[in-house]
């Protein structure tokens, strides 16, 4: 079997197929390992936009041309694009632990492939910690592809969900040929990403994985919705296509082209099982260890171009929190982030990222740990965006998983990149078994940053006072806000 190797003492093979789609909207079916193959290319990615890469690095505020890797990458195949990467030590005993990556993107983009997921130098600081781990990047199906429900039962929704659960099969059943301990698997995931590692914990029959951890997004935030109940989604998109047999006739590529961007992409739980919803929290299943949940002080980023566009965002905001709150309540959220009707739109825009940041982001991961009591472990990513830009210096989405790869080190500062290394270290030494930090029951969280710093403190007052108004409640606020029209 061959791989490519990186480093004197690090390998990593590429795109290993862990999976086989039957048909289009058919469930995968796990992919035996080839130990004669060569693995040094990367495998075909989901069909997605072209020039996908390219959103995740706005969000960076990276231009294409100025990062420290090349852009080019493998091309979309619709049936093809179960494949994984694997990144190994190669002088290390065996039973490593294993940290199995699923990428964000709104479960419409992305790829466990793209270069800003480069594992060499996590790999490389889990070496130097004495920790050597095996990290897995998986690609997985996207969009329409990948998440289709409705129309009458037909489309049953996650089928990307269900083939990361074949990739997690997969590692249980192979990863011990590249030195990796199938019981010591941790899946880890940002934005969208988060949510699937929310949902396998949730939805998971038997042990894949005995630890995990969420960043940026969970289940509390962006719910689940059962099939019958993305009738919307399911017309606008046949109405896109130009009809449901065109579901079947067009090409991926055509397909993925006529479908509007902006869709939302909702997970579809399994059937018989009632969806999660923003006002629920479950309890860990009794075989996960652990998990760390957390969120990047301004994640609402993110969510901004699909109000930025509106005359007036903050009196519809003001009419949703009058609307839905109690008066105290909705007089104390509009004095703390400083709205009002004659509030102008250039700063009402920073104030309502902030709030998204803070409930849905802040309090859903408060919400997603409720029942996980010593088992659940809580950060806040203060360490702001180093790049020139609206964003810089915030800690705007994808900034922890940015740091975390170290992937963008040469366009960092010194003091940067000591703080990405402390960073990783922390989720390396959680990888491996340790407590990170003191536990959610103890009435502790970690901060990570800003400028640096690493602090481990109780729940501040700002927390604690959302918490008494109610994540479900502001949560309720903020889609109404968001389900109003652009007016």
């Amino acid at each position: 079997m061959k791989g490519v190797s990186v480093d004197s003492d690090i390998i990593q093979y590429r795109g290993i197929k862990y999976g086989s789609i039957p048909a289009r909207w058919q469930d995968a079916l796990i992919h035996p390992l080839d130990t004669s193959a060569s693995y040094t290319e990367f495998g075909p990615i989901a069909p997605q936009l072209p020039g996908s890469i390219n959103i995740e690095l706005n969000l960076l505020q990276v231009p294409p041309s100025k990062v420290p890797f090349p852009t080019s990458l493998p091309a979309n195949d619709e049936f093809d694009c179960l494949n994984l990467n694997i990144m190994a030590p190669t002088n290390a005993a065996s039973k490593l632990p294993v940290l199995v990556w699923i990428h964000g993107g709104g479960f419409f983009i992305g790829s466990g492939s793209w270069p800003q997921r480069d594992a060499t130098k996590l790999v490389r600081r889990s070496i130097d910690m004495g920790k050597p781990t095996v990290v897995v990047t998986i690609n997985y199906r996207l969009s329409a592809l990948g998440m289709l429900a409705g129309g009458s039962g037909e489309f049953k929704g996650s089928y990307g969900l269900r083939d990361q659960q074949v990739a997690l099969r997969w590692v249980q059943e192979y990863i011990s040929v590249f030195g990796g301990d199938p019981a010591r698997v941790t899946i880890m995931g940002e934005s969208a990403g988060a949510a699937s590692v929310h949902s396998h914990i949730l939805h998971t029959d038997s042990p894949l994985f005995s630890r995990a951890v969420m960043m940026g997004g969970t289940l509390a935030m962006i719910g689940e919705h059962p099939a019958s109940a993305q009738a919307k989604v399911y017309e606008a998109i046949v109405a896109a296509v130009g009809g449901k047999d065109n579901l079947y006739t067009l090409s991926a590529d055509e397909l993925i082209a006529k479908i509007p961007p902006t869709l939302p992409w909702s997970p579809t739980p399994p059937e018989g099982v009632a969806p999660v919803t923003s006002s629920t929290a479950r309890a860990a299943p009794p075989w996960l260890e652990a998990v760390v949940v957390g969120y990047c002080k301004y994640d609402g980023s993110i969510i901004q171009t699909a109000y930025a566009g509106r005359p007036d965002p903050a009196t519809q905001f003001v009419d949703s929190v009058e609307k839905l709150l109690p008066a105290s309540s909705a007089a104390a959220v509009l004095a703390r982030y400083g709205l009002s009707r004659t509030t102008p739109k250039e700063e009402a825009i920073p104030k309502l990222i902030q709030f998204s940041s803070d409930t849905g982001f802040g309090l859903g991961a408060k919400q997603t740990l409720t029942g996980f009591g010593g088992k659940g472990y809580y950060y806040v990513f203060q360490q702001g965006n180093p790049f020139p830009g609206p964003l810089q210096s915030r800690a705007s989405h994808i900034m922890d998983e940015m740091f975390l790869w170290g992937a963008m080190d040469p366009l960092l500062s010194d003091a940067d990149v000591e703080f990405g290394k402390k960073w990783a270290a922390s989720l390396l030494n959680f990888v491996s078994g340790a407590e990170p930090w003191s536990s959610v029951s103890t009435g502790r969280m970690m901060n990570f940053g800003p400028e640096g710093k690493v602090e481990e403190t109780g729940f501040p007052n700002d927390i604690k006072e959302l918490e008494d108004i109610g994540f479900g409640s502001l949560w309720d606020v903020w889609r109404d806000f968001m389900e109003q029209d652009s007016r």
